[in-house]
Protein backbone atom coordinates (compact mmCIF):
# COMPACT_ATOMS: atom_id res chain seq x y z
CA UNK A 1 0.00 0.00 0.00
CA UNK A 2 2.84 2.49 0.76
CA UNK A 3 4.61 1.48 -2.35
CA UNK A 4 1.19 2.37 -4.49
CA UNK A 5 0.66 5.75 -2.83
CA UNK A 6 4.33 6.76 -3.39
CA UNK A 7 3.96 5.56 -7.51
CA UNK A 8 0.85 7.83 -7.37
CA UNK A 9 2.63 10.42 -5.90
CA UNK A 10 4.94 10.50 -8.24
CA UNK A 11 2.91 10.02 -11.40
CA UNK A 12 1.45 13.42 -10.23
CA UNK A 13 4.59 15.13 -9.95
CA UNK A 14 5.93 14.09 -13.50
CA UNK A 15 3.05 15.37 -14.72
CA UNK A 16 3.10 18.49 -13.44
CA UNK A 17 6.76 19.10 -14.03
CA UNK A 18 7.31 16.24 -17.33
CA UNK A 19 10.63 14.74 -15.03
CA UNK A 20 10.81 12.02 -13.14
CA UNK A 21 12.10 12.66 -9.49
CA UNK A 22 15.14 12.37 -9.01
CA UNK A 23 14.82 13.10 -5.07
CA UNK A 24 12.17 11.60 -2.92
CA UNK A 25 12.63 12.05 1.07
CA UNK A 26 9.57 10.93 3.50
CA UNK A 27 8.90 11.73 6.91
CA UNK A 28 6.11 10.79 9.43
CA UNK A 29 3.97 13.62 10.66
CA UNK A 30 4.63 14.77 14.16
CA UNK A 31 3.02 16.80 16.62
CA UNK A 32 4.67 18.60 19.76
CA UNK A 33 1.75 18.15 22.32
CA UNK A 34 3.77 20.25 24.57
CA UNK A 35 5.36 23.60 23.98
CA UNK A 36 5.77 24.11 20.51
CA UNK A 37 8.81 25.37 19.21
CA UNK A 38 11.49 23.63 21.70
CA UNK A 39 13.02 20.89 19.93
CA UNK A 40 15.39 23.38 17.84
CA UNK A 41 15.98 25.18 21.05
CA UNK A 42 17.32 22.14 23.00
CA UNK A 43 14.53 22.07 25.27
CA UNK A 44 12.26 19.15 26.38
CA UNK A 45 9.52 18.23 24.12
CA UNK A 46 6.72 15.52 24.43
CA UNK A 47 5.98 14.76 20.61
CA UNK A 48 3.11 12.62 19.49
CA UNK A 49 3.33 10.73 16.15
CA UNK A 50 0.20 11.40 13.83
CA UNK A 51 -1.24 9.37 10.71
CA UNK A 52 0.22 12.02 8.20
CA UNK A 53 3.59 11.73 6.46
CA UNK A 54 5.36 14.29 4.23
CA UNK A 55 7.04 13.89 0.66
CA UNK A 56 9.32 16.39 -0.77
CA UNK A 57 10.26 15.38 -4.53
CA UNK A 58 13.14 17.42 -6.91
CA UNK A 59 13.30 16.68 -10.27
CA UNK A 60 17.13 17.13 -12.28
CA UNK A 61 16.45 20.02 -15.23
CA UNK A 62 20.12 20.39 -15.47
CA UNK A 63 23.45 18.67 -13.40
CA UNK A 64 23.33 22.22 -11.82
CA UNK A 65 19.52 23.42 -11.44
CA UNK A 66 17.09 21.34 -9.09
CA UNK A 67 12.99 21.92 -8.95
CA UNK A 68 11.16 21.67 -5.97
CA UNK A 69 7.25 21.10 -6.15
CA UNK A 70 4.67 21.43 -3.68
CA UNK A 71 1.67 19.38 -4.67
CA UNK A 72 -0.34 20.61 -1.34
CA UNK A 73 0.32 24.18 -2.54
CA UNK A 74 -0.77 23.35 -6.54
CA UNK A 75 -4.00 22.03 -5.11
CA UNK A 76 -4.46 25.19 -2.62
CA UNK A 77 -3.84 27.40 -6.08
CA UNK A 78 -0.70 29.14 -4.74
CA UNK A 79 2.96 28.80 -5.94
CA UNK A 80 4.03 25.14 -6.05
CA UNK A 81 6.93 25.03 -8.09
CA UNK A 82 10.32 26.61 -6.76
CA UNK A 83 14.10 26.35 -9.45
CA UNK A 84 17.28 26.83 -7.83
CA UNK A 85 20.34 26.71 -9.08
CA UNK A 86 23.60 24.44 -7.31
CA UNK A 87 26.27 27.29 -8.41
CA UNK A 88 24.24 29.93 -6.69
CA UNK A 89 22.81 29.16 -3.82
CA UNK A 90 20.76 31.82 -2.22
CA UNK A 91 19.86 32.01 1.34
CA UNK A 92 16.18 33.45 1.59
Amino acid sequence: MVEEKLESKIKQVESTTVHRPFIISSAPGRADFLNTHQDYKGLPVVPIGINLRTYVFATQIIPSKFRIVSLDLKEQKARYIDEFDLNHLVLR
